[in-house]
């Protein structure tokens, strides 16, 4: 009888410790959305998703200056979505579906470049009366001066011109690179970012603004394009934040959307596939 029970309570305990690891193995994910393990920066924009850039934290009235678009393919599309006049906060994203904040980043960021026109043009249009008005009032009592001004009025017609040719652009996508920084020791991820080309509109840049010296060489120089490289820096998550019914977890200067329970991010390991170090 001993025996039989001995049996018997050594299975019972081999069926409970194979329904513990099951149990565990299915619970053991690094989907969005599940809770256990925080899921690795790597693993987090490799799916599709959207994330919102805020350089503070996230409440109601914090301003989101881009909204980053990952394609589960390596590519992440960037779009402005904050002016000075014209701020997009994270309150405003309350009952907006992904379709919805889609459409929004892409309106946003087109309204946004016909603001930037609005305000060249608008600078345009004073320097150029400036220097007529200087020409006027100099009336040839001193030929360099007036020679100079008329060449940066010129200058300043003919930039403003090759301005208005520029139409907008709507953002593409662009692959992306994680970079880590290691430790003292080299075994240990002391710093890691998000790395991307982004072509910024930039009106005035280098100096190429409209004024009343600027010459016709500055002016055949200027783009309102700039081709530059775009870093984020990343962090873990310190748990999720509210606003309204909406949660959000960071990765540092990145927030995501997010239902339901989640286990938050974490950066990668040096060893993470993919992931340049150092």
């Amino acid at each position: 009888m001993k025996s039989r029970k001995k049996i018997s309570f050594a299975s019972t305990m081999c069926m409970l410790i194979i329904m513990l690891s099951a149990c565990g193995e299915k619970g053991t994910t690094n989907s969005i959305g599940k809770k256990d393990s925080p899921i690795p920066a790597s693993e987090a924009f490799a799916q599709e998703g959207i994330w919102f850039y805020a350089e503070k934290p996230v409440t109601k009235d914090a301003r989101i200056d881009a909204i980053l678009v990952f394609d589960a393919q390596g590519n992440v599309t960037h779009y402005r979505t904050s002016h000075s006049r014209n701020d997009l906060k994270f309150g405003d994203l309350q009952d907006l579906s992904d379709e919805d904040i889609l459409n929004l980043a892409r309106e946003r960021d087109k309204t946004l470049f016909e603001l930037d026109m609005l305000d060249w043009t608008g600078k345009a249009d004073y320097v150029i009366e400036e220097c007529e008005r200087m020409i006027e009032g100099d009336a040839g009592a001193n030929s360099e001066f007036t020679a100079t001004t008329q060449e940066a009025l010129n200058a300043n017609k003919a930039m403003k011109t090759r301005g208005e040719q520029f139409g907008y652009k709507e953002p593409q996508p662009h692959s992306f690179q994680l970079k880590i920084e290691t430790d003292g020791t080299g075994n240990q991820t002391a710093k890691e970012a998000l790395v991307y080309p982004y072509t910024s509109v930039s009106l005035m840049w280098q100096g190429y603004s409209f004024h009343s010296k600027l010459t016709m060489e500055e002016a055949e120089a200027w783009t309102p394009y700039k081709d530059s490289k775009w870093k984020v820096n990343l962090y873990p998550s310190a748990g999720a934040m509210t606003v309204y019914d909406m949660q959000f977890v960071s990765l540092g200067y990145l927030s995501k959307k997010i239902e339901g329970e989640h286990p938050g991010f974490v950066l990668d390991t040096p060893d993470t596939k993919g992931v340049k170090v150092d």
